[in-house]
Order: structure tokens, then sequence, then C-alpha cells
């Protein structure tokens, strides 16, 4: 599924005929039940196909309040922190 995701979402932003595409406020929370090798895959999947996005991206939020450091989705800082996030 991660695979196909990459390959959907990469051929959806290349073929968009309008404007510069942005990709706003995404992040890695998740109701789904996720290893942390299956984040990793996701995590760099999404960064993947947004790269493709001529208009850029943005994560959530760079720090969600109450960051502990675990492993908190809407949280940037702590998805680089915890090796999810590879820029």
């Amino acid at each position: 599924m991660i695979n196909y995701t990459q390959t959907q979402l990469k051929s959806d932003i290349l073929a968009w005929p309008g404007n510069p595409l942005f990709i706003g406020e995404w992040a890695l929370a998740s109701s789904a039940s996720f290893t942390n090798a299956q984040l990793s895959q996701y995590a760099q999947s999404q960064l993947t196909a947004f790269q493709s996005a001529v208009g850029g991206w943005t994560y959530w939020t760079w720090k969600f309040y109450n960051d502990d450091g675990s492993a908190n989705g809407w949280s940037m800082k702590d998805m680089i922190n915890l090796g999810f996030l590879q820029l």
C-alpha cells in the first residue's frame, strides 16, 4: 500500500495542470498502527511524492504543544529527532 500511495501521489502531483501545486499541512499523525519501520517508510514515501510539488510543502507544525520527545506525529521536530523524517 505504501508504494502505491507514493506512486499515486507523485503521479497526481505531476499531472496537476494548474498553478504551481503547494502541499499544505500534512503530518505523520495517524490512527493506523505502524511499526517504526513502516512509519519511516511511510514518511519517506510522502516526502518523495511531495518533492514533485513545484510550490513546495509544509508540515503541520514544527513543535506540538506538550512536546515531550515521544513519537508525536503532529510534531515535525519529534519526527526528525526520532529519525522518522529524514530531510
